[in-house]
């Protein structure tokens, strides 16, 4: 009989009210348990830290943004006037693949290296203006009309250079 009470297990309350006169535990600021994104922070710390600056994700991570800060100058530079359609997508695709993979990388290598607490830090610095950057050229061939892409990839590239060149100089 699978639903058969052994002797040692007590049958469940009839009355609801019987189990209520047991005291709950109040949750006071240093009991509390952290909140979702709280926990899902730490769980990602945790995850991530084999990764922490790993030479294999750096060496990812900068190789990406070269690729990304070519292919955005290429795409701004080789108009759809100049070499046609085909080519201006092929290369705007590119640089907005790459600066996607730019930014998740360095998100994953750096983890913990930038954020409001650490100020107007060089790593800040270069995260925000590589985020710009990216975002604008990931953007690009999705959003903007094929008359401006040309500007935007090539503001969105000229960030992500300048976003290296602090980094370099810092």
């Amino acid at each position: 009989m699978p639903f058969a009470i052994s002797a040692q297990e007590s049958p469940p309350a009839a009355n609801p009210s019987a189990t209520a006169s047991t005291p709950e535990t109040v949750s006071t600021p240093e009991t509390a348990k952290p909140g979702f994104f709280e926990a899902a922070t730490e769980r990602a710390g945790k995850t991530l830290a084999p990764l922490y600056r790993a030479p294999v994700m750096t060496g990812l991570h900068t190789g990406f943004a070269w690729a990304s800060v070519v292919t955005g100058l290429a795409s701004a530079i080789m108009t759809p006037a100049l070499v046609g359609r085909g080519v201006d997508d092929a290369f705007s695709y590119s640089a907005a693949g790459m600066s996607l993979a730019t930014m998740l990388l360095g998100e994953i290598t750096y983890y913990g290296d930038t954020g409001p607490q650490h100020g107007l830090s060089s790593n800040n610095i270069h995260a925000l203006l590589g985020a710009l950057g990216g975002a604008l050229t990931v953007v690009t061939p999705l959003f903007v009309p094929m008359d401006a892409r040309p500007w935007t990839n090539g503001v969105g590239a000229a960030l992500m250079g300048a976003s290296i060149v602090v980094n370099l100089a810092y």
